[in-house]
């Protein structure tokens, strides 16, 4: 009974408070909301998994500091953040959070421009810091950034699967909606993901995307937007910045090309009354174009905020 009054005399304990993204790594400068793991009205203790967030590095646990129940989440999946920004509102149940709301400002253009957040002890964001509301951010995020789950390719996120799956699969390059799930109510695992790659490695007779399989090689097709991640970001600038700024040596290999050799007599052979020959170059070419039709995303451009696979 004492402790339970001790409780309600001190206001702080039941306090709702404004928590913000920590940084989850030491290079983190922007961070992806990849998926809620506990919903509007959920209790959450102490260490529990509340989102995943993809970073520059990998997709890391957003795990709680405080105990509480969820009262408003102020970040939609998908949006990119900065380290502090306030992302969600925990209390107690029947707590009124429209004073907290009231502090809190829209959003500019994009969340990695936005000032920094002054954070608290135990990672929460105090309520007179810059912050972003739910119903600003909804109406500034770019298209871009309210993309759900940051980057899925081919309307992949429709498909019930894991964000380790979703992430594997964007790197590369699969639609998920090709792959039969094995998990509960078929949800693609990790297994079916790995038998498919496999498939897709034996050769010709393995299951491609529907895109690919029923498409001639140059007919075009419709291009693809894939947002791009943190991570995604990330390795593009390094990528930059080696090529400019590191000296480069280049090695090469000697391929042994007697297939391809039998194959072009063989396709002279019998083009032998048509006066036409085929060179080499030609089959080189040919299988280039076969492979970017099956992989799209070798066909495809960098454009800072997206990477467009042309049709």
């Amino acid at each position: 009974m004492k402790e339970a009054a001790s409780r309600r005399e001190d206001p702080e304990e039941s306090m709702a408070k404004i928590v913000g993204l920590p940084k989850l790594s030491p290079t983190m400068e922007v961070g992806t909301l990849v998926r809620w793991v506990k919903r509007k009205g959920e209790r959450v203790e102490v260490d529990d998994l509340l989102a995943e967030v993809e970073t520059d590095k990998a997709t890391m646990e957003f795990r709680s500091f405080d105990r509480g129940v969820l009262l408003e989440v102020l970040a939609p999946e998908g949006a990119t953040l900065r380290p502090e920004t306030p992302v969600a509102i925990l209390g107690e149940p029947g707590e009124d959070v429209a004073p907290l709301l009231a502090t809190l400002r829209p959003m500019g253009p994009h969340p990695s421009h936005a000032e920094p957040t002054p954070v608290v002890a135990g990672g929460n964001v105090g309520p007179a810091g810059h912050a972003v509301a739910a119903q600003g951010m909804a109406k500034t995020a770019s298209p871009v950034e309210a993309a759900a789950p940051a980057g899925d390719a081919g309307g992949a996120a429709r498909v019930p699967a894991s964000p380790l799956v979703r992430r594997l699969a964007r790197e590369r390059g699969v639609d998920l909606r090709v792959i039969a799930g094995s998990g509960p109510r078929g949800r693609v695992v990790l297994r079916d993901l790995e038998a498919y790659l496999r498939e897709v490695a034996r050769g010709p007779s393995a299951p491609v995307p529907e895109a690919a399989r029923s498409t001639a090689v140059g007919q075009a097709t419709a291009d693809r937007v894939v947002p791009v991640g943190s991570m995604r970001r990330t390795i593009a600038r390094r990528l930059t910045e080696a090529k400019r700024d590191v000296p480069h040596y280049y090695l090469t290999i000697d391929v042994d090309a007697g297939p391809l050799v039998e194959l072009r007599a063989q396709i002279n052979a019998a083009l032998v009354e048509s006066g036409e020959k085929v060179t080499l170059t030609d089959l080189l070419v040919r299988a280039c174009a076969l492979a970017l039709s099956r992989h799209r995303r070798l066909n495809a451009s960098f454009e800072g905020e997206r990477i467009v696979e042309h049709g």
